[in-house]
């Protein structure tokens, strides 16, 4: 079942003293030195910190988050072509997973991020045990309250040492890095768009935030969307359609303005038509 929480957007982050002060159409803005970025990542990556519209140097804030996710982002599986059986695997692995995880919706997005990464260049002996690893990976990576060794390892129907066995070669084939590259997920750039509109109620309806929450979960089993645009598009596409449904303007200029594309932008309406077909089929 999906979480009916919506987004954190009550936190006021201020920017570090060491860290020029500018507006957004400063140039300075996009000349911060790396290690001032490096400073401020840490924080900002994580959805629960994102300030809200109504926050002190909220768009200087937002437009420095936009700019280092931008640069952080890569299509997931864009470099390898899996075949038919494969694509059922995945798609199977990530049904399972939603189904048996009770934590937070991001760390069902990562794990994903983590499976495709880890799996790209190798067959897994257990997709089930492989991707059940991945999320005990990624529920303690965001410090998610579902990441008990023992609960994983009853809902997942394996003993402990079997999880922590794969968990272990999981980390060996990701090289022990989870960075910024694969927690810039379609669920964090939802929360960044949402947070970022503030606490208006056109951009922020409580049923649409809810539907952009299901079309990005089932998006994840999609090779058709997950290989083919970055998470930024696929974050939009499912903001348009979420409000289309619910007859809303599908566009506006705020949202325009925080995700940085625009009502015609080709890749956000042709992901639209891909999500839409994803949505008509899983509700006949």
């Amino acid at each position: 079942a999906l979480s009916s929480q919506t987004p954190a957007v009550d936190h006021c982050v201020t920017p570090p003293a060491h860290i020029p002060q500018c507006s957004s159409t400063d140039p300075r803005m996009l000349e911060i030195r790396s290690d001032a970025i490096e400073a401020i990542s840490p924080e900002i990556v994580h959805a629960g910190t994102w300030p809200s519209a109504s926050s002190p140097h909220a768009t200087w804030w937002r437009d420095s988050i936009q700019t280092y996710l931008r640069n952080m982002e890569r299509v997931p599986c864009g470099s390898r072509t899996r075949s038919g059986a494969e694509e059922k695997a995945r798609a199977s692995v990530i049904d399972w997973l939603a189904d048996i995880h009770k934590g937070e919706r991001q760390s069902l997005h990562l794990a994903m991020a983590c499976f495709d990464e880890a799996l790209a260049d190798s067959a897994a002996p257990s997709a089930r045990l492989s991707g059940l690893a991945c999320l005990y990976v990624a529920c303690k990576y965001e410090g998610d309250g579902w990441s008990h060794l023992s609960e994983f390892a009853r809902r997942g129907a394996c003993t402990t040492d079997e999880l922590l066995s794969a968990e272990s070669a999981i980390l060996e084939r990701l090289n022990f890095n989870i960075g910024p590259a694969l927690c810039t997920t379609s669920k964090l750039w939802l929360d960044h768009y949402m947070a970022s509109a503030g606490d208006s109620a056109d951009d922020t309806d409580h049923n649409t935030v809810w539907l952009c929450d299901y079309l990005l979960e089932i998006s994840l089993a999609s090779l058709s969307v997950h290989s083919k645009f970055p998470p930024s598009v696929v974050a939009a596409s499912a903001i348009r359609l979420a409000r289309h449904v619910y007859k809303q303007p599908v566009w506006t200029a705020s949202l325009s303005e925080i995700s940085g594309y625009d009502g015609a932008n080709l890749p956000v309406h042709l992901c639209t038509l891909k999500l839409h077909g994803l949505l008509r089929s899983t509700t006949k």
